[in-house]
């Protein structure tokens, strides 16, 4: 079986491929992941075959743009949509080719994939990190922070995305020209008329009741669990001294960096806490710091990292709050875009977490409050959540059904429309 891993965004899109390429590889199958340049290095140094699916820098693009890239959903539309309209005839040109030779494609909002894989015949899986990426009633799409609204204006949050992506469709079917394929009515049932893969734990997530006889299926988070050891300067701080506090935004970007690490530096100051901070793309970290603090500047490995954490302040992406409950340790979720309102809204309904602190309300003072909160919850939910993900292991269930639909190919249909595609539908 020969699978394209195509991924657009940031490094959170972007590493539970490499991780599924990387099992499909020792499962004895070909897997080429297709992604934004950023991950072309991390790609060659796991020896996955790669194809630049854009020459823009996610990271760079981000920082320029980042009064755009906010929690307003407006802008956050407007941007997505000009950077659609820019870069579509890339996606798609180059979606294909490195498609080309495949049995599937599975695609983490990739837009292009759905016609790629029309135009080669074989079947295209999407794959979604939260609930909030497919349409539903019970919430809100993943663009929009607010949690907990009404079932009526849900709908009429996803009639407004499903007009806005409508804007999309006379490029989209531009580009489907080029591959000669015929034009599609409407762009956002085109790109979500797909089976999806949930990447997501089914007992975390609020599984939708109006999702039933979808082909949706939960399969558990896609772990990447990083072969490389701690690096040996920061076993050394953690060996000399208490549990600390880790302090990490992953991708999210700041426009004033250094009121963040002063609010970080001294809300956990209150607490008595040392501070491993992880720069991330923001930049945590600039200027004098106290002894107390230890600052990173590259990833480090969370699943080796975090159970040796006496908590983990995060923005609340799927991956890294996947991880902090694996490990079973307190959380602080700091939402800034997209799903991370929804984690957060999550965590705190399960008695997992604390409520969660806005990024632009965030102080020393409510910083301080919050690990407090976070240390004083039961921890038996915690536990059982930790058990729940070590035992589980969701990229064995995706390759599963990838196997499945491929063997099954002779007697299924992949044409758009159809639910027999080889995915067990929500029940």
């Amino acid at each position: 079986m020969r699978v394209l891993v195509a991924a657009l965004g940031s490094r959170g899109d972007v590493q539970p491929g490499l991780a599924l390429a990387s099992r499909l590889r020792r499962a004895g199958h070909e897997a080429i992941v297709s992604a934004p340049v950023d991950f072309a290095g991390w790609a060659a140094e796991l020896g996955l075959p790669f194809a630049v699916s854009d020459d823009a820098s996610v990271e760079k693009l981000l920082k320029e743009k980042i009064e755009d890239f906010s929690a307003n959903p407006l802008r956050v539309l407007r941007f997505m949509g000009s950077l659609v309209h820019e870069h579509m005839p890339m996606w798609y040109a180059r979606t294909l080719e490195a498609a080309d030779g495949c049995d599937a494609i599975v695609s983490a909002g990739q837009f292009a994939s759905v016609s790629a894989a029309e135009k080669l015949g074989i079947p295209c899986f999407g794959v979604a990190f939260s609930p909030t990426m497919l349409r539903s009633r019970e919430h809100a799409p993943i663009m929009f922070p607010w949690q907990r609204m009404p079932p009526g204006v849900n709908a009429a949050m996803w009639w407004f995305l499903a007009r806005a992506i409508g804007l999309m469709t006379k490029p989209i079917n531009a580009s489907r020209r080029r591959l000669g394929l015929g034009p599609v009515r409407a762009a956002f049932e085109h790109i979500f008329d797909v089976p999806f893969l949930l990447a997501a734990d089914a007992e975390l997530v609020r599984i939708p009741a109006d999702w039933r006889g979808r082909a949706i299926t939960p399969t558990g988070p896609w772990f990447y669990d990083d072969p490389a050891p701690l690096d040996a300067e920061v076993e050394a701080w953690l060996a000399a001294g208490d549990a600390p506090v880790y302090v990490g935004f992953g991708s999210m970007v700041h426009d004033d960096v250094a009121r963040l690490t002063r609010i970080i530096v001294e809300g956990a100051a209150r607490q008595g806490r040392r501070v491993l901070m992880s720069k991330g793309w923001a930049g945590l970290g600039e200027g004098q710091l106290p002894a107390y603090v230890k600052v990173v500047h590259g990833p480090m490995p969370h699943a080796k990292l975090f159970p040796r954490m006496a908590a983990v302040v995060h923005h609340g992406g799927s991956g890294t709050t996947a991880q902090a409950l694996r490990a079973g340790v307190p959380q602080v979720i700091v939402p800034h875009i997209m799903d991370q309102f929804y984690y957060a809204e999550r965590l705190l309904q399960l008695g997992l977490a604390p409520r969660g602190i806005p990024v632009k309300q965030l102080s020393a003072q409510k910083l301080a409050a919050a690990l407090d909160a976070t240390f004083a919850l039961d921890p038996a939910p915690r536990r059982a959540a930790a058990e729940r993900l070590r035992a589980g292991d969701g990229i064995a269930r995706a390759i599963a059904i990838l196997e499945a639909s491929i063997k099954n190919r002779g007697q299924t249909t992949f044409s758009r429309g159809e639910e027999k595609r080889g995915l067990s539908p929500v029940s």
